[in-house]
């Protein structure tokens, strides 16, 4: 049960910073950028992005699992958020910028580290939320 809490809340968090940061912060950069390219961000459904979101959640808690025991755990859930955030987003905008001959690198470069911040206040969260403790 704790997982699934841990997960729900690691969610809910992505999806909120990912909210921010996509449709208010950076919205209108993305979209000028990607003009052309893809279609405007508010018109993109909660689908996609949210079985990323919670794929994401589950591999950050599973993680700062994998880390319980060790003294550092702490340190490991707020890097392999980073981690994961890094490797589904960083891979999605490098085979992007690959493939698409028009694909900014500027977005590469700030999609790529917004996600890895994303990740890494999510790691944060759950352990500040959520105490990872020892058995």
């Amino acid at each position: 049960m704790r997982n699934l809490r841990e997960t729900g809340a690691i969610f809910l968090c992505l999806s909120a910073l990912n909210f921010l940061f996509h449709q208010v912060v950076a919205g209108r950069f993305l979209d000028e950028q990607l003009d052309g390219i893809t279609k405007p961000l508010a018109e993109l459904g909660p689908i996609g992005p949210g079985l990323i979101y919670l794929l994401s959640a589950v591999i950050i808690v599973i993680c700062a699992r994998v880390a319980q025991g060790q003294a550092d755990r702490r340190l490991y859930a707020v890097a392999s958020g980073g981690a994961v955030g890094l490797l589904s987003f960083g891979t999605w905008n490098v085979i992007n910028f690959g493939l698409l001959p028009d694909w900014p690198l500027s977005v590469v470069i700030v999609d790529t580290a917004w996600h890895v911040l994303a990740g890494v206040i999510a790691g944060f969260v759950l352990v500040l939320v959520f105490p990872i403790k020892q058995d």
